[in-house]
C-alpha cells in the first residue's frame, strides 16, 4: 500500500489489474510493473508501455506466448503497461523505472492506442507538472472530490484511518466524516468516453494534434535520454469503429498518423520503428473477420486474448526480429 500511495502521486494512476493479482502481496512493484523475464547482459532486454492494451499482455496465455516464442523467449522482458497510460505518463513511468527500479531496456515496445489523444488532451494535461525547462515532471492524480476515473485519493485516505490505530469506534466516526467531505466535494465528471473518443469521432483540432505531438516528443526525448536504448517499435492499431462509416458513427482519425508526422518532425527515422496495423491489417489478420479479432461489447475494442497470441504477437515478432538482426 505504501508504495501504490507514494507513486501515484507522481504518476496519477497504477495498474489495478496487477494490484488484483495474487503475486501483488508478495512483490508490491507489480503495481508498477511485471518481470516476464529478468534481465541479463547477455541478451536483448525489452520494456513493454503503453495503456490497457499493454497491460493486457498480463494475461496468463500472452505472457506464456511471449516467453516461450523462439524469436522473443530468450529476452529478457519486463511489461510495464498500464490502463489509460498515455505518452506523458510512460514519460513520467520510464523515468522512475530507470532511477528507481534499476531497469534499463535496450529495445522499448510502445502501444499508442487511439484513446491516447482524448486522454492526453482531456485527463492529463490539467494534471501535468513541468518544469521551467519544459520538461515533464509528474502527472498528479486526480483532485479528492472527483469522480473521474482513477481517482484514488479517498481510497488511501479512508484505508489510513481503517488500518491506523486508535479506537475501532474513533475510527468509523472517522471514516464516516471523510465520506462527508467526499460527497461534499464532489465534483462533476470531466472526461467521460464520449470525450475521450472526440478527437477520433469528430477529426482532430490543431490544438489537440500540437498537444499530443509535444507529449511523443517528450516521450522520445526520455526513451532515448538513455544511450542504452537501441530501438523503439511503436505499435498502433485500428479500432472497430475505422471499419464503420463516420456517418454511421465510425472514427474518422487514426493516431498512427500522429504518430508518423512526430517521427517525420522529430527527425527520429531509425531509432524510432513504426508497426502501423492499419497498413498491415491484412498481412497479419488475413481472412479473420474484423469483427471476431476484439472483445465482445467491448467499446475500448482491445483484441481477444487469442488474436494477441496467433495474429498479432507472431507478426510483431517477426518484424521486430528482422529490424533488429539488420542493425548487427
Amino acid at each position: 500500500m505504501t508504495l501504490y500511495n507514494d507513486y501515484f502521486q507522481v504518476l496519477h494512476h497504477l495498474s489495478d489489474l496487477r494490484v488484483r493479482n495474487p503475486r501483488f502481496n508478495k512483490d508490491p512493484h507489480e503495481a508498477i510493473y511485471t518481470v516476464f523475464r529478468p534481465y541479463s547482459d547477455e541478451t536483448t532486454n525489452v520494456l513493454w508501455q503503453g495503456d490497457s492494451w499493454s497491460d493486457q499482455l498480463d494475461r496468463p496465455e500472452i505472457r506464456e506466448y511471449l516467453i516461450s516464442d523462439a524469436r522473443t523467449g530468450s529476452w529478457g522482458m519486463v511489461n510495464a503497461g498500464t490502463s489509460s497510460y498515455s505518452p506523458s505518463l510512460m514519460t513520467v513511468q520510464l523515468r522512475l523505472l530507470r532511477k528507481d527500479f534499476h531497469i534499463r531496456p535496450n529495445v522499448v515496445f510502445a502501444i499508442v492506442d487511439q484513446t491516447d489523444i482524448g486522454d492526453e488532451v482531456c485527463r492529463y494535461r490539467p494534471r501535468l507538472i513541468v518544469d521551467e525547462r519544459g520538461q515533464l515532471l509528474s502527472v498528479e492524480p486526480e483532485p479528492f472530490g472527483s469522480r473521474d476515473t482513477y481517482n484514488l485519493r479517498y481510497f488511501f485516505e479512508k484505508q489510513e484511518i481503517l488500518r491506523g490505530g486508535g479506537p475501532a469506534l474513533l475510527r468509523l466516526v472517522q471514516a464516516s466524516i471523510l465520506r462527508l467531505r467526499y460527497e461534499l466535494e464532489k465534483a462533476d465528471k470531466r472526461c467521460g468516453w464520449e470525450k475521450i473518443t472526440a478527437p477520433l469521432v469528430n477529426g482532430i483540432s490543431e490544438n489537440e494534434k500540437e498537444i499530443f505531438l509535444l507529449s511523443l516528443k517528450r516521450y522520445f526525448n526520455e526513451v532515448f535520454a538513455d544511450k542504452a536504448v537501441e530501438r523503439l517499435f511503436i505499435i498502433t492499431h485500428p479500432h472497430r469503429n475505422h471499419f464503420v462509416s463516420p456517418d454511421e458513427g465510425g472514427y474518422r482519425f487514426n493516431v498512427g498518423e500522429l504518430v508518423d508526422e512526430a517521427i517525420r518532425r522529430y527527425e527520429m527515422y531509425g531509432q524510432i520503428v513504426h508497426f502501423k496495423v492499419t497498413e498491415k491489417f491484412e498481412d497479419i489478420y488475413g481472412e479473420a473477420p474484423k469483427p471476431g479479432i476484439y472483445k465482445v461489447n467491448d467499446p475500448g475494442s482491445h483484441l481477444t486474448d487469442q488474436s494477441f497470441v496467433e495474429f498479432l504477437l507472431p507478426s510483431l515478432a517477426d518484424f521486430s526480429s528482422r529490424n533488429l538482426d539488420s542493425q548487427d
